[in-house]
């Protein structure tokens, strides 16, 4: 009689991966990052906060009927980002169209937000 082996394979059974940007992630990581706090630079948070990671957050305009490169979207990245580290707010925020084509690559329009992920 033969034997049958079965193979399980271990990825359906471990957590899903996170999604690679905002606009990839399920509506409950969306909700969640969308209530992350934020300090702008120069606006110190209440105290009590811990630093996490600093985090950087992009939006690109990639074709020429893309949505224009808008700061709301940027932070919304910035944010999701904070969101996978484990924050609930920036401190130190600050938004920029992106200079460099390192940081944006095939972009019309980038714009970069940078700051701190903080947690209470």
């Amino acid at each position: 009689m033969d034997k049958i082996f079965l193979v399980l394979s271990l990825g359906a059974c471990s957590s899903p991966q996170p999604a690679r940007s905002f606009a990839e992630a399920p509506p409950s990581q969306k909700q969640a990052a969308a209530a992350i706090s934020v300090f702008p630079k120069g606006l110190p948070p209440a105290s009590g906060f811990t630093n996490v990671a600093k985090v950087e957050g992009y939006f690109c305009k990639s074709g020429v009927f893309d949505a224009a490169g808008t700061r709301a979207r940027a932070v919304a990245e910035i944010k999701y980002r904070a969101y996978l580290q484990g924050a609930n707010a920036i401190a130190q925020l600050s938004c920029a169209i992106a200079e460099s084509v390192e940081k944006c690559p095939d972009c019309w329009v980038c714009v970069q937000c940078e700051g701190e992920a903080i947690k209470k």
